[in-house]
């Protein structure tokens, strides 16, 4: 019985995700109310309320959710893919499109969505170790194969997650094309931390 529930918790927490993002997209966050979102979902506020803390929460679900369809996405793109360079270059590449598709989400300052999604990382923390499991197994394949030194796997997953996150960002703000935006971050990082020429 009690599985039966679970899924169908999980079901309605999907819906409200997916009918928040659709609002926040079209009206964005700051005009999209709770009220509307528990209309869209077909639930009461109430329900809202029994996942949601607050619409900041609900924004960080829908960050969350965004964020297991691209590692879902990446990973499937990556399986016959030998090079850890093009794994970076399809990582960024894919991610960078995913905050294209989802712009008004991603158009307040990262700073702002740091402050948030901490403020809420229990519900955060499943996509970001799974992100930071894919990059620091990354880092260990580039450190192999002797294009990085050796050194901290774990700063250098960072460094690779920053770099994406920073060129994506700048190109965000400035309504550039990311179909360049992976091997951009790979000769950033080979210069910053490669081996030498």
């Amino acid at each position: 019985m009690g599985g039966r529930r679970e899924l169908a918790l999980r079901k309605r927490e999907g819906r409200i995700v997916r009918q928040a993002r659709r609002l926040f997209l079209k009206r964005g966050f700051e005009q999209s109310t709770v009220l509307e979102i528990a209309k869209a979902s077909d639930v009461a506020i109430g329900t809202i309320y029994k996942h949601f803390d607050s619409k900041e929460a609900i924004l960080v679900g829908v960050l969350e959710h965004q964020m297991r369809r691209l590692m879902r996405a990446v990973l499937r793109a990556v399986q016959a893919c030998e090079d850890p360079l093009d794994r970076l270059r399809i990582f960024t590449t894919l991610k960078g499109h995913l905050v294209a598709q989802n712009r008004p989400l991603f158009e307040r300052d990262l700073r702002t969505l740091s402050i948030l999604v901490g403020a809420h990382l229990p519900s955060f923390e499943t996509s970001e170790r799974q992100q930071q499991r894919f990059l620091t197994a990354l880092a260990e394949d580039l450190i192999k194969a002797g294009q990085l030194k050796p050194g901290c796997v774990k700063l250098y997953a960072q460094i690779m997650g920053a770099l994406s996150d920073s060129y994506i960002q700048a190109h965000l703000s400035e309504s550039k094309p990311f179909h360049q935006s992976g091997e951009a971050v790979c000769q950033m990082l080979l210069q910053g931390a490669g081996t030498p020429s």
